[in-house]
């Protein structure tokens, strides 16, 4: 496996969290995990968008 399809598959796990995190901290109606769901999306489209060749 290349290491960008790591990346991708890092990235969309990242992404499926990130998501997660921050539905159930809205619904809790709690800031903190709303603010780390919000990096967790960052660092997903950091890692998709890192072209290492």
């Amino acid at each position: 496996m290349k290491k960008q399809q790591k990346n991708n598959i890092a990235a969309g796990l990242l992404a499926v969290l990130g998501v997660a995190i921050g539905v159930i901290g809205a619904i809790g109606g709690i800031a903190p995990p709303i603010i780390t769901g919000i990096g967790f999306l960052v660092l997903a489209w950091a890692l998709y968008g890192s072209d290492d060749r």
